[in-house]
């Protein structure tokens, strides 16, 4: 799982990934309360780089983290969204 970019982020964020072999792929994201704040279900992807478009304009300004849940494993990562 790589940084998204831009960072700070103040409408669309690009995020990167690769993947090691086939597997479920889940996407989270939460505030700084822990809570979520979206979850994005990719089902089964290939092994390879992926890369998606995520919308950040309807949130707050502020921390939040994001989680890239790849079969039994978990990445998180910290994002910043300004207005």
């Amino acid at each position: 799982l790589s940084q998204n970019f831009p960072n700070p982020s103040s409408g669309n964020t690009i995020i990167n990934y690769t993947l090691p072999s086939n597997g479920q792929v889940q996407f989270s994201l939460r505030n700084l309360l822990g809570q979520e704040m979206e979850v994005i279900n990719f089902g089964n992807q290939s092994v390879g780089n992926h890369s998606f478009k995520l919308n950040t304009e309807k949130y707050s300004s502020g921390i939040y983290f994001y989680s890239l849940k790849f079969n039994d494993s978990e990445v998180t990562k910290k994002m910043v969204v300004s207005k």
